[in-house]
Protein backbone atom coordinates (compact mmCIF):
# COMPACT_ATOMS: atom_id res chain seq x y z
CA UNK A 1 0.00 0.00 0.00
CA UNK A 2 1.05 3.61 -0.60
CA UNK A 3 -0.69 6.85 0.29
CA UNK A 4 -0.64 9.60 -2.36
CA UNK A 5 -0.30 13.23 -1.33
CA UNK A 6 -3.98 13.81 -2.26
CA UNK A 7 -5.10 11.06 0.15
CA UNK A 8 -5.79 8.34 -2.42
CA UNK A 9 -4.60 4.87 -1.44
CA UNK A 10 -2.75 2.69 -3.96
CA UNK A 11 -2.53 -1.08 -3.54
CA UNK A 12 -0.61 -3.75 -5.41
CA UNK A 13 -2.53 -6.94 -6.14
CA UNK A 14 -1.00 -10.21 -7.31
CA UNK A 15 -3.37 -12.74 -8.77
CA UNK A 16 -2.99 -16.37 -9.65
CA UNK A 17 -6.42 -16.72 -11.28
CA UNK A 18 -7.61 -15.22 -14.59
CA UNK A 19 -10.77 -13.81 -12.98
CA UNK A 20 -8.78 -11.28 -10.95
CA UNK A 21 -6.56 -8.77 -12.78
CA UNK A 22 -3.15 -8.22 -11.16
CA UNK A 23 -1.95 -4.65 -11.04
CA UNK A 24 -1.98 -1.43 -9.06
CA UNK A 25 -5.39 -0.32 -7.80
CA UNK A 26 -6.45 3.14 -6.61
CA UNK A 27 -8.96 3.75 -3.82
CA UNK A 28 -10.16 7.38 -3.69
CA UNK A 29 -9.67 9.37 -0.49
CA UNK A 30 -13.45 9.81 -0.26
CA UNK A 31 -13.93 6.03 -0.39
CA UNK A 32 -15.68 3.91 -2.96
CA UNK A 33 -14.61 1.00 -5.09
CA UNK A 34 -11.00 0.37 -6.03
CA UNK A 35 -10.25 0.87 -9.72
CA UNK A 36 -7.39 -0.55 -11.75
CA UNK A 37 -4.80 2.24 -12.06
CA UNK A 38 -1.96 0.37 -13.81
CA UNK A 39 -1.10 -3.05 -15.17
CA UNK A 40 1.60 -4.57 -17.32
CA UNK A 41 2.33 -8.13 -18.44
CA UNK A 42 5.72 -7.85 -16.72
CA UNK A 43 3.99 -6.87 -13.45
CA UNK A 44 2.30 -10.10 -12.30
CA UNK A 45 3.33 -9.77 -8.62
CA UNK A 46 3.31 -6.09 -7.61
CA UNK A 47 4.59 -5.89 -4.08
CA UNK A 48 5.97 -2.76 -2.41
CA UNK A 49 4.76 0.68 -3.51
CA UNK A 50 6.27 4.09 -2.73
CA UNK A 51 6.01 7.64 -4.01
CA UNK A 52 8.99 9.90 -4.59
CA UNK A 53 9.04 13.57 -3.57
CA UNK A 54 7.56 14.62 -6.94
CA UNK A 55 4.60 12.26 -6.56
CA UNK A 56 5.80 9.57 -8.99
CA UNK A 57 4.70 6.09 -7.99
CA UNK A 58 7.24 3.23 -7.92
CA UNK A 59 6.53 -0.47 -7.33
CA UNK A 60 8.58 -3.63 -7.05
CA UNK A 61 7.53 -6.81 -8.80
CA UNK A 62 8.66 -9.84 -6.83
CA UNK A 63 8.02 -12.27 -9.68
CA UNK A 64 10.03 -10.57 -12.41
CA UNK A 65 12.65 -8.95 -10.15
CA UNK A 66 11.88 -5.48 -11.44
CA UNK A 67 11.16 -1.96 -10.27
CA UNK A 68 8.43 -0.10 -12.14
CA UNK A 69 7.70 3.62 -12.41
CA UNK A 70 4.22 4.93 -13.26
CA UNK A 71 3.13 8.22 -14.73
CA UNK A 72 0.00 10.02 -13.48
CA UNK A 73 -2.25 8.19 -15.94
CA UNK A 74 -1.02 4.74 -14.86
CA UNK A 75 1.36 4.00 -17.74
CA UNK A 76 3.88 1.45 -16.44
CA UNK A 77 7.57 1.68 -17.29
CA UNK A 78 9.93 -1.11 -16.29
CA UNK A 79 12.39 1.25 -14.61
CA UNK A 80 15.07 -1.20 -13.41
CA UNK A 81 15.87 -4.88 -13.79
CA UNK A 82 18.98 -6.63 -12.55
CA UNK A 83 20.04 -10.09 -11.40
CA UNK A 84 20.32 -8.67 -7.86
CA UNK A 85 16.54 -8.06 -7.92
CA UNK A 86 15.50 -11.57 -9.00
CA UNK A 87 14.38 -14.24 -6.57
CA UNK A 88 15.95 -17.58 -5.70
CA UNK A 89 13.54 -20.05 -4.11
CA UNK A 90 16.51 -21.97 -2.68
CA UNK A 91 18.13 -18.86 -1.16
CA UNK A 92 18.56 -18.80 2.61
CA UNK A 93 18.31 -22.59 2.64
CA UNK A 94 14.84 -22.59 1.07
CA UNK A 95 13.24 -20.74 3.99
CA UNK A 96 10.84 -18.88 1.67
CA UNK A 97 7.41 -19.85 0.35
CA UNK A 98 8.69 -22.45 -2.14
CA UNK A 99 8.71 -20.15 -5.16
CA UNK A 100 11.03 -17.27 -6.06
CA UNK A 101 10.37 -13.91 -4.37
CA UNK A 102 12.86 -11.27 -5.41
CA UNK A 103 12.46 -7.47 -5.34
CA UNK A 104 10.29 -6.68 -2.35
CA UNK A 105 10.47 -3.81 0.16
CA UNK A 106 11.10 -0.37 -1.33
CA UNK A 107 12.36 3.06 -0.24
CA UNK A 108 12.49 5.85 -2.84
CA UNK A 109 14.78 8.81 -2.22
CA UNK A 110 15.81 11.70 -4.46
CA UNK A 111 19.13 10.14 -5.52
CA UNK A 112 18.58 6.43 -4.81
CA UNK A 113 16.02 3.67 -4.69
CA UNK A 114 16.62 0.90 -2.14
CA UNK A 115 15.08 -2.55 -2.56
CA UNK A 116 15.22 -5.54 -0.25
CA UNK A 117 15.48 -8.95 -1.93
CA UNK A 118 13.60 -11.45 0.24
CA UNK A 119 15.15 -14.67 -1.10
CA UNK A 120 18.73 -13.47 -1.47
CA UNK A 121 18.74 -11.64 1.91
CA UNK A 122 20.22 -8.49 0.40
CA UNK A 123 19.60 -4.77 0.12
CA UNK A 124 20.06 -3.36 -3.38
CA UNK A 125 20.76 0.30 -4.20
CA UNK A 126 19.71 1.74 -7.57
CA UNK A 127 21.05 5.27 -8.11
CA UNK A 128 18.79 7.88 -9.77
CA UNK A 129 20.24 10.51 -12.08
CA UNK A 130 18.99 14.12 -12.23
CA UNK A 131 16.30 13.12 -14.75
CA UNK A 132 15.09 10.27 -12.50
CA UNK A 133 16.51 7.46 -14.65
CA UNK A 134 17.86 4.28 -13.07
CA UNK A 135 21.58 3.63 -12.79
CA UNK A 136 23.26 0.28 -12.25
CA UNK A 137 21.90 -1.73 -9.34
CA UNK A 138 24.37 -2.93 -6.70
CA UNK A 139 24.11 -5.00 -3.53
CA UNK A 140 24.97 -2.83 -0.51
CA UNK A 141 24.05 -5.19 2.35
CA UNK A 142 24.06 -8.96 2.59
CA UNK A 143 23.67 -11.63 1.71
CA UNK A 144 22.82 -12.21 5.35
CA UNK A 145 20.16 -14.89 5.87
CA UNK A 146 20.10 -14.33 9.63
CA UNK A 147 19.49 -10.57 9.44
CA UNK A 148 17.73 -10.17 6.07
CA UNK A 149 16.39 -13.61 5.10
CA UNK A 150 12.66 -13.36 4.53
CA UNK A 151 12.70 -9.56 4.86
CA UNK A 152 9.57 -8.10 3.35
CA UNK A 153 8.71 -4.44 3.81
CA UNK A 154 11.20 -1.64 4.12
CA UNK A 155 11.08 1.80 5.75
CA UNK A 156 13.44 4.73 6.22
CA UNK A 157 13.69 6.63 9.51
CA UNK A 158 14.27 10.40 9.63
CA UNK A 159 17.88 9.79 10.74
CA UNK A 160 18.59 7.79 7.56
CA UNK A 161 18.51 4.33 9.16
CA UNK A 162 16.51 1.61 7.41
CA UNK A 163 14.26 -1.04 8.81
CA UNK A 164 13.54 -4.29 7.01
CA UNK A 165 11.87 -7.39 8.33
CA UNK A 166 11.69 -5.94 11.84
CA UNK A 167 15.43 -5.19 12.02
CA UNK A 168 17.11 -1.76 11.76
CA UNK A 169 20.22 -0.98 9.73
CA UNK A 170 22.14 2.30 9.68
CA UNK A 171 22.50 3.35 6.04
CA UNK A 172 25.78 5.09 6.88
CA UNK A 173 27.40 1.67 7.40
CA UNK A 174 26.79 0.81 3.75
Amino acid sequence: LALASNGDVFAGLASFTPEVQPGIYRIPKAGGPATLFAKDEALPFPNALAFDGAGTLFATDSGTGSVFRFDGSGHAQRWSTHEALTGDKDGCHGAGPGFAIGANGLVVEKDNVFVVNMDKATVVRIPRDAAGNAGAASVIAGPDCEALGGADGRTAAPDGAFSSGGRSFASTSW
